[in-house]
């Protein structure tokens, strides 16, 4: 787990700790949840202000408690399946060959930028797609029909931008980036400054910082990467508008889903799942595989 996410979750855990006796001496429900935001004080700035919106929003809808809120805490710092993926990412050590920053966990929350309840609820957390696993993905293409110089390669949720960065060991017409947070878009567009591995074939690449839903999509053809970037609901809104795209061009465009897989794009009357395999983790992991899930509308 990264050093950032160890020290907020860490500190707010210590301030509970210290209003614990007083917590549960009061009677008064009330009180008890204006403690439990109080506690929160103790992360300042926006990451304090999006903690305090989002647990305040939990404790008035839901009841949540005192226990329930240490619960949550210890589950971040103790998280074993975080563990193995920063283990992987020091194994994999990209950013100490390339001189960049993509090898954090980072949740909506932890943003040094406003997060709505509703934005922590629908947008995942900043996890870089494994290296090993973007890598095989991307050198298959061949296998669909892509001809990568006909192509422009879009990671929706581009986070800081690495599989944008490892797209470019392949001739793509070009690369793009879609990101919400302007923290994130800032770090994937100083990667892609700094970025410059042997036998890279792409060079025209961008991150755009906006809604996957408000983004433009550009007048042809495309492979689309999704690894976890929304919730079923935005994914049924992105599927329609990029059904709704379609019924008005004759482009060809390949959708790759890395681990998740969402009901409406199984649905799609335009898109047909075309392959569904496995791709390991790597980094001395090969047992770790993840699923992958891939279609086309050709």
């Amino acid at each position: 787990m990264n050093k950032h996410e160890n020290d907020l979750h860490l500190r707010l855990l210590n301030s509970l700790e210290n209003i614990q006796d007083e917590y549960f001496s009061l009677t008064d429900e009330q009180e008890k949840r204006a403690l439990l935001l109080h506690a929160c004080n103790v992360i300042a700035g926006e990451q304090g202000d999006n903690l305090r919106n989002i647990i305040g929003h939990y404790i008035q809808a839901d009841g949540l408690d005192y226990d329930q809120l240490a619960g949550f805490l210890l589950g971040r710092i103790n998280n074993a399946v975080d563990s193995l993926i920063m283990e992987r990412e020091r194994n994999d050590n990209f950013d100490g060959r390339f001189n960049t920053v993509t090898s954090l966990l980072i949740n909506q929350y932890e943003l040094p930028e406003p997060v709505s309840f509703e934005r922590y609820e629908t947008a995942a957390r900043y996890n870089p797609s494994p290296v090993t696993s973007a890598g095989i993905i991307l050198g298959k293409l061949r296998e669909y029909g892509v001809q990568y110089r006909d192509y422009t390669f879009i990671d929706i949720g581009a986070g800081m931008g690495r599989v944008l960065l490892q797209a470019a060991d392949f001739p793509f017409r070009k690369i793009i980036g879609v990101e919400l947070s302007p923290y994130l878009h800032e770090q994937a567009n100083t990667n892609i400054s700094i970025y410059h591995a042997p036998g890279m074939k792409c060079t025209n690449l961008q991150s755009v910082c906006t809604n996957a839903l408000d983004f433009q999509l550009p007048e042809e053809n495309m492979v689309l990467y999704f690894w976890h970037p929304f919730d079923e609901d935005l994914a049924a809104a992105f599927m329609q508008k990029l059904e709704d795209f379609l019924a008005r061009r004759k482009l060809r465009i390949v959708l790759i889903f890395l681990e998740v897989s969402y009901l409406r794009v199984e649905h799609s009357p335009v898109f047909n799942k075309i392959e569904q395999f496995s791709v390991p983790t790597g980094a001395g992991r090969e047992d770790v595989f993840l699923p992958v899930n891939v279609f086309s509308n050709f």
